[in-house]
């Protein structure tokens, strides 16, 4: 096995996939924007939040190596170098579960096309998010990787396992996704083991254990930090989603449709959906001539693949997280690739190898879709968040000149949200979300503290930084924010003169419609 490791990485044409991160990573790398959930950053991690969001394990990570203390840049890098060594991982164990010869060219293609998943799903939009990521593709294959791997002793063998993916599901729950599509595509393949139930059995034993047991220890530790102001909610696995609200045939019908309509507009818009989608149903093509073949064992891994691809959205019952959603999307693609490939290139005809030449251009265009669709994202936040600047330094000009000073001693309310703010396009592209969404109540403390983050420090309305969940619900009904919106009914919205009004004991400001 760890010869099959050697010969993978002496096999990737590595200037080639030093290419590709370019392609893929380069804007994001020197346009860093801050999104939506980045200047919360602190609300979840300095004050523990993240601890009652079930990801303890991010928790552990930012207490042991603060990867927010560096510049965004070096983050970026060591998730990339973390996803390359579990792309590298990957198609070496499939290499050795399928007693198959990966050639240079699908090696290489295969660490590309793994490499530019976590953009074309959005998975590295949330700066909280990239290194999480990489280190849960690596673990949950890390995990397959040790549990094939023969041993005398298999108790520590387990134990091992049982605490990679411990770790892994603590820091996303994607980790579960991850190493059960992984389950189902290297058992279908898999020539070195006959009896399919413990290549069924077994991982998936240790994986309910694992949620278990990683339930468990988030809970320990958010009670050990109960005085931080905030309850465990646990939602890091799916705990905080609409089954919950599903009472009736009416609410599952509504859920389906959601989920279906998000379908549709995420495979409408991207390339890397499609590809998606396409890989799924020659999945299922799979799955069906197995089973006409009575080759029911790898049907069922086959569909399992699809079935597991999509289990996030099963698991929420919610059509609203497609970019978590999509999290398998490297396996099932990648998958296709490596499993289709050894066919395609027996293809011949008078000594021509027309099968190799055919994957070879697919892969050139899915992956040519992949860099480009990312560079195409990120352009597009990166003029999210220039826009939301210039509101941001608009407004700070403005208030000084309603105020008469830099740093005003009212509490400061935000009411409303800009025309066009509370959608997640720009310029009619999909995009991520400004800052200023969901403010229509004037409940957001995003934007506070992403005023902050610029530089401008306005007291909120209950007199302090928001630091704890508790602070954050008193906010929420808190009097001036009440006062505001009974005020702001009556003045116009940003940037017209008169957006801005001093009150006695708080300043309002609109910057949108408030109903």
């Amino acid at each position: 096995m760890f010869q099959s490791i050697k010969r993978k990485c002496q096999d990737v044409n590595w200037f080639v996939v030093l290419f590709v991160v370019v392609l893929s990573y380069g804007f994001l790398l020197t346009n860093q924007s801050i999104g939506i959930d980045d200047e919360n950053i602190d609300f979840y991690y300095k004050y523990n939040g993240i601890v009652a969001a079930g990801r303890w394990g991010s928790w552990l990570l930012y207490k042991i190596v603060n990867t927010y203390a560096y510049l965004p840049v070096w983050r970026e890098t060591i998730a990339i170098i973390v996803l390359i060594a579990a792309a590298v991982l990957f198609l070496s164990v499939y290499e050795y579960v399928s007693q198959a010869v990966l050639d240079r060219f699908i090696s290489t293609a295969g660490v590309c096309l793994i490499i530019t998943f976590p953009l074309v799903t959005r998975m590295f939009a949330y700066i909280g998010n990239c290194v999480e990521t990489s280190l849960c593709i690596f673990l949950a294959t890390l995990s397959y990787f040790i549990y094939i791997f023969p041993a005398k002793h298999k108790v520590p063998q387990y134990l091992c396992i049982l605490a990679l993916q411990i770790l892994g599901l603590a820091l996303i729950e994607a980790t579960a996704v991850y190493f059960c599509v992984e389950i189902c595509l290297f058992g279908l393949v898999n020539k070195n083991e006959k009896r399919w139930s413990v290549l069924i059995f077994g991982p998936v034993f240790i994986l309910a254990l694992s949620i278990i047991l990683s339930k468990l220890i988030g809970k320990l530790i958010a009670a050990r930090l109960a005085g931080f102001g905030f309850t465990y909610a646990d939602y890091a696995l799916g705990w905080f989603m609409k089954w919950n609200e599903i009472n009736s045939l009416a609410d599952l019908l509504r859920s389906i449709q959601d989920l279906a309509a998000n379908f549709r507009l995420y495979a409408g818009i991207h390339a890397s959906h499609k590809f998606f989608l396409a890989a799924c149903i020659i999945w299922i093509a799979v799955a069906i001539f197995k089973a006409i073949k009575k080759e029911f064992t790898p049907a069922l891994f086959a569909f399992g693949i699809v079935v597991t691809s999509f289990s996030l959205f099963i698991i929420s019952a919610n059509g609203n997280l497609p970019l978590r959603s999509y999290v398998s999307n490297f396996i099932a693609i990648v998958g296709i690739a490596l499993y289709g490939y050894p066919i395609l290139t027996k293809w011949t005809y008078k000594k021509h190898p027309y099968g190799t030449y055919l994957t070879w251009i697919i892969l050139f265009f899915v992956l040519f879709h992949h860099t480009k669709e990312t560079n195409e994202f990120y352009q597009l936040d990166y003029k999210r968040y220039i826009r939301d600047v210039d509101i941001a330094r608009n407004v700070n000009y403005d208030l000084q000149k309603t105020t008469g000073t830099l740093k005003p001693d009212k509490a400061v309310v935000f009411v409303g949200t800009p025309d066009s703010y509370n959608d997640i396009f720009t310029e009619n592209e999909f995009c991520l979300t400004s800052i200023f969404m969901d403010n229509v109540s004037g409940n957001s403390i995003r934007i506070h503290r992403f005023f902050s983050m610029l530089g401008y420090e306005y007291p909120t309305a209950i007199g302090k930084p928001i630091d704890t969940y508790n602070e954050y619900y008193s906010f929420l009904s808190n009097e001036y924010v009440k006062k505001a919106l009974t005020e702001s009914s009556s003045m116009p919205s940003y940037p017209a003169e008169g957006y801005i009004k001093n009150l006695d004991g708080f300043i309002v400001i609109k910057l949108g419609a408030t109903g």
